[in-house]
């Protein structure tokens, strides 16, 4: 990463370049190594080779055009082409390209008296961050901070570095940073000695901050340099928030100074050293002002509070309920016929508008009822929601998990009024907080089931996963079957599907992480200790769990997100998408064997970091699926602005972010929040966060939150972990797809493979996004995408989105106007469901939010639709695994019968396609599970139930 340019190398100790450049290359050469075999470096070794081979013949004909010979080779092209390998990861390939051409074409133009004063591998860093910041980011983390590794940087940078007269650099500016971190960052001694062996920190300060061609030669400037460089960084990292950004960043900065300290060699000027003395008597300045946060840490006293929060929902209103009424559509809902044929009844359309109306009435009073012990990553990934018709009355009803309330089912009364009935469907209903939830009807008797993920922390003995049978007779959900897991684990979602045909359901269970685990915990590890995802197979009256017989080839070593059987291929054999969280997903394709394979690495460009929902989708109306897939993506200027932002912020009591994002600083006092949720969690933050910065485990017992309680006390007791471990990464992306931090929608290309065509726009990165719920909002004829967001206990709120969009056939184009329709919600959203509940032929939303009650939104797009539902007697009842293909005159929309791939947020089983204006049908083609297909002819504005 030092480009070490032929030619004399003025230092003190000058030796043969040549011989300097080839040393150089040999370390960068090994530690490469070092990365790819045994710390799995996201870049493959293809990636590296062509960058390195571009960057040679690039370099080479700069110096060609420049001075008309070539008689050297140029090993400085070889290592800027290695340190953008080191540390920059981009989404397009092209982009390392144009950040090596920038790098190489400054060394050689941007000189005074004949030198250059930028690091080139600094350049192309910071290049790519800056003029990509939608596309680019680094990953320090890769580095980890074994101590083997640590030592063997720090022999090979001490040995080069004192070759070349720079020793200095490094070691005055490890010295000066550590001493202005433990003076306004942090006072854990451990933490900040740990540093000495952080791999990204010594790749930083001996590989990239000593080029002897970009750096002073006398050891006075060489002094005030390093110093400079690590102020500002100092001062940056409060402002800007990210590591990964601020060093590069200050090198760059102070790297515009270098020709003044080179002008003050020649004319042996000593400013330095009054610089140096300024430098002193600012920092002594600012260490007992206001400015220096640790000034503002609580003291042990003032983090000393009740285990347990008052409830804030004790005094709550009881929801209101009625008797249910039932089966007021026997036609919807035949078990019994001879032929095919279809019923169908009106829409109501409304007049063409735009936008959503909020609706006052039972969910408002659904407020969770939260706690401290809730404060933690075991209780704040989950607010699930699913809709189906429970009483056979041609209305799609909602079944809810609260934080603190459990399940509440509602029932739609009509043009989406709500009552509440959980009572009334459970002799005793089930308690506990709940992660998932699945409406559908196991047993094909048309009735749907319930299928309840429990969360496991509530009641050490109860199973997560419990399957309620709907009873006729009684009219209620019976406990009928458990699905045990082998760890106290969270789900990261269901998928349904009726793999061996016999009609009955049949459940892929994605486990997530053992958020209570106190060795290694996920939250810091993130990972699932390699326990195996679950699916459950019917046979015989009962299901039995068989996954190796169809995934044969299983990669455990996950963090299962989101599930989802979707026929990818078109084959009439359902493929299957698994998400992971930072792991690599698993893609699959069934063969006519019944057996899943892995789709080859080659045919996915790359997925999405941290995989939150994963699905296919005809979001241009092709004909054709493409994939989507949405992960936390935030930019890297956001990341950067950010923190300025929030610092200069009052605190509003209704928002969590300035509360989270100071807590970094500890600069709030959470007495003066109004007690309840916001005071809580402040507390809990402020504990946490001052027991890890001083190094006190006895603080650690404070924290009420169990896996709070667990991270903190490892993080005290292992240091390494608080700032970066190899093992949190393993991503290899030899075998897989590397993975990429924005949403991403994979189209088909011509060739066979699946390309990213989302683009840089704003409907690649909508913050730390959950679920994104695919419906025509608007009735123009293709699929919208409400996404849920937020984590406050991490990232402070965050603004919902809404990709609208505006495709033409074969040509996928998303925009977010969450803004432009009023729904850019601050809440911590979860699920989401999507779906005409009030018979009009839009959409409605239904937000469940994890901290504030959930949120009903009516649509006034109107428009003309279809929505269509299946019923077979041949397949499972619901005919889920069905491909439905609307033909028009403006191209062909496909839906398909699906539950799955949305967090939190199980799909009913309902198809709308809505129409846009002057839109006409010519067929629907319904393409059943067991392989035949049936044509339809319909109209626009009803509601068709179609039976094979």
């Amino acid at each position: 990463m030092s480009p070490m340019l032929s030619g004399p190398v003025a230092s003190w100790r000058s030796l043969d370049p040549a011989t300097i450049q080839r040393h150089q290359l040999l370390n960068l050469i090994f530690l490469f190594a070092v990365g790819k075999l045994l710390l799995n470096l996201p870049i493959t070794w293809l990636e590296t080779g062509l960058i390195v081979g571009f960057a040679i013949a690039v370099d080479h004909l700069l110096i060609y055009l420049k001075a008309r010979r070539l008689d050297f080779f140029s090993y400085s092209a070889v290592n800027t082409a290695l340190g953008v390998a080191f540390l920059l990861r981009a989404v397009e390939f092209e982009i390392y390209l144009i950040v090596v051409v920038l790098a190489l074409a400054q060394k050689h133009w941007l000189r005074i008296d004949g030198r250059h004063f930028f690091n080139p591998s600094n350049v192309a860093v910071v290049a790519g961050l800056m003029l990509f910041p939608y596309a680019t980011y680094t990953t320090p983390e890769q580095w980890g901070g074994q101590w083997w590794l640590g030592a063997a940087m720090t022999v090979l940078g001490l040995f080069i570095t004192y070759r070349v007269g720079r020793v200095l650099i490094p070691l005055v500016f490890t010295a000066a940073y550590l001493a202005l971190t433990y003076t306004f960052i942090t006072h854990n001694t451990t933490e900040i000695l740990f540093t000495l062996v952080s791999g990204s920190f010594l790749l930083f300060i001996y590989f990239m901050l000593t080029d002897p061609r970009s750096t002073p030669d006398h050891p006075g400037y060489q002094i005030l340099y390093a110093v400079a460089i690590a102020t500002l960084t100092t001062v940056l990292e409060p402002t800007f928030g990210a590591r990964d950004i601020t060093m590069f960043l200050a090198l760059f900065i102070v790297s515009m100074f270098v020709p003044l300290m080179r002008i003050g060699q020649a004319r042996r000027a000593h400013a330095w050293r009054y610089v140096l003395g300024g430098v002193a008597v600012g920092v002594a300045a600012v260490a007992f002002s206001p400015l220096n946060t640790l000034n503002q840490l609580p003291t042990t006293s003032a983090v000393q509070v009740e285990a347990q929060a008052p409830d804030a929902a004790s005094d709550e209103v009881a929801l209101p309920s009625e008797p249910i009424a039932w089966n007021g559509r026997p036609d919807w809902y035949q078990t019994r016929w001879e032929d095919p044929h279809a019923v169908s009844a009106p829409l109501t359309p409304q007049p063409r508008d735009h936008g959503f109306t909020r609706i006052s009435g039972v969910l408002d009073l659904l407020t969770p009822r939260v706690r401290r012990r809730h404060i933690g990553m075991d209780y704040t990934y989950h607010g699930p929601i699913s809709a189906g018709d429970i009483n056979h009355d041609g209305k799609l009803d909602l079944a809810l998990g609260v934080l603190g309330r459990g399940l509440t089912i509602l029932i739609n009364r009509g043009e989406g009024s709500l009552f509440a009935a959980t009572e009334q469907l459970f002799e005793t209903v089930p308690k506990g907080n709940v992660d998932q939830i699945a409406l559908a009807d196991f047993d094909g008797d048309s009735h749907l089931d319930l299928l309840i993920s429990f969360n496991p922390y509530e009641d050490p003995t109860a199973p997560p996963n419990r399957l309620y049978r709907f009873d006729p007779a009684s009219r209620t959900f019976v406990l009928a079957k458990m699905f045990p897991h082998p760890v106290r684990a969270t789900l990261g979602g269901d998928a349904l599907i009726d793999i061996n045909g016999d009609r009955i359901l049949d459940p892929y269970i994605a486990l997530a992480h053992d958020w209570h685990k106190a060795d290694k915990p996920p939250s810091s590890y993130m990972r699932s200790d390699g326990v195996a995802n679950q699916f459950w197979i019917s046979g015989n009256g009962d299901w039995r769990e068989r996954k190796t017989e169809y995934f044969p080839q299983p990669f455990e070593e996950h963090a299962g997100m989101t599930a989802m059987f979707t026929d990818l291929n078109g084959d009439g054999r359902p493929d299957f998408l698994l998400g992971n969280d930072l792991q690599p997903d698993l893609s699959y394709f069934m063969g006519a064997d019944g057996i899943f394979a892995l789709i080859p690495r080659r045919d996915i460009e790359y997925n999405s970091l941290t995989s939150m929902g994963y699905m296919g989708i005809d979001a241009d109306n092709d004909g054709a699926l493409e994939i989507w897939e949405n992960s936390i993506s935030l930019d890297v200027l956001t990341l950067r602005t950010r923190y300025g932002e929030y610092l200069s912020a009052e605190v509003d009591d209704d928002l969590f972010t300035p509360i989270v994002r100071n807590q970094d600083l500890l600069s709030h006092d959470c007495t003066q929040l109004r007690p309840g949720l916001h005071r809580d969690l402040c507390l809990e933050l402020q504990t946490f966060r001052r027991a890890v910065r001083t190094g006190d485990r006895a603080l650690c017992d404070q924290v009420v939150n169990q896996e709070e309680r667990n991270r903190c006390r490892y993080l005290v007791d292992n240091p390494a972990y608080s700032l970066a471990h190899p093992e949190k990464f393993k991503q290899d992306v030899e075998r897989f797809p590397r993975k990429v931090k924005k949403n991403i929608l994979l189209k088909l290309a011509p060739d066979g493979r699946y390309l990213d065509v989302l683009g840089n726009d704003n409907a690649a990165l909508t913050g730390w996004s959950w679920a994104a719920f695919p419906f025509d909002l608007d009735n123009n004829g293709f699929q919208d995408l409400f996404i849920t967001t937020g984590m406050a206990i991490s990232a402070g709120n965050a603004v919902s989105a809404l990709l609208m969009n505006h495709s033409t056939p074969g040509h996928p184009s998303l925009v977010n106007q969450a803004r432009l329709y009023g729904v850019d919600f601050l809440d911590e959203d979860r699920g989401v469901i999507a779906a005409d509940l009030d018979g009009d032929g839009d959409g409605d939303l239904v937000i469940n939010n994890l901290y504030t009650p959930p949120i009903h939104l009516e649509g006034r797009f109107g428009g003309d639709a279809v929505v269509v539902e299946l019923r077979s007697q041949r397949g499972n009842y619901y005919g889920i695994g069905s491909r439905v293909e609307l033909r028009t005159n403006r191209g062909i929309q496909v839906r398909e019968m699906a539950v799955g791939g949305v967090w939190d947020s199980m799909q009913p089983q309902v198809l709308h396609f809505g129409l846009a204006e002057g839109e006409k049908i010519d067929s629907l083609t319904v393409r059943w599970p067991y392989g035949e297909s049936t044509t339809h002819e319909i109209e626009p504005n009803r509601h068709y139930v179609i039976y094979d």
